[in-house]
């Protein structure tokens, strides 16, 4: 099967948060899709795009706007990382949505759930009253091994990489881009290329803004729902 990137994408690097690696994260979001009827599930984002942006990006996009979704390079968070493989979690909950197009209240999707990391760069207990997600879709399992998936194969350049509504390289320091392809740069951006982990359908209201968190103590995540007991 042969995969390819469509003509303009949002482009996520995703790591370690929320105590969990890009690998269980998937697992995660697997369970969570697979509990809803419609195969719709929430992917949670630290940042977010203006809503100018993301309308612009859906009235220029030429088939169903779509997110890849690659490793992030860099190496993750110390906080990010420190309880890893072990049962017990100390994250935050989201429990409301607002549509960022309109300010309309969003129902979460059945089966779905967005934590986030509880501490900040500095090990400091994260305040912010708010968070992101995008609206994802798939008909397929996400959690396949990464050799066994078509966009296995697929690697981004960020040298053939522009923001699709400045023309502008993207900057390599970002987690969530609009982007396009683009021809390569005469000076490539980095050496370091991304590969694909998934390519996963947006789906209305797209994007959200996250509120009302709640603080979670020693718990255990679901091996069945994929979510956290509130």
């Amino acid at each position: 099967m042969n995969e390819s990137l469509p003509k303009m994408f949002l482009w996520h690097k995703a790591g370690s948060e929320s105590s969990l690696n890009l690998t269980s994260t998937l697992n995660v979001k697997e369970l969570q899709r697979i509990n809803n009827p419609d195969r719709i599930f929430l992917w949670g984002l630290g940042s977010s795009v203006s809503d100018t942006r993301l309308q612009h990006f859906l009235d220029e996009v030429e088939e169903d706007p779509q997110v890849v979704i690659s490793q992030i390079i860099s190496k993750p968070r110390p906080q990010d990382v420190q309880f890893i493989n072990e049962e017990l979690k100390t994250i935050r909950v989201w429990n409301s949505a607002t549509e960022i197009l309109t300010g309309e209240n969003f129902p979460f999707p059945e089966g779905s759930q967005v934590v986030s990391t509880a501490f900040s760069k500095k090990g400091e207990p994260v305040t912010r009253s708010y968070h992101y997600a995008l609206v994802c879709k798939s008909d397929t399992p996400i959690n396949t091994p990464l050799s066994e998936r078509p966009v296995n194969e697929l690697l981004l350049d960020p040298a053939k990489i522009k923001n699709f509504d400045s023309e502008k390289p993207t900057n390599g320091s970002m987690t969530l881009f609009a982007v396009a392809q683009g021809k390569p740069n005469k000076k490539p951006i980095s050496d370091k290329l991304h590969r694909v982990h998934l390519k996963l359908r947006l789906v209305e209201p797209y994007l959200v803004k996250l509120g009302s968190p709640q603080l979670l103590k020693q718990v255990r995540i679901s091996n069945q729902t994929g979510q956290y007991p509130v």
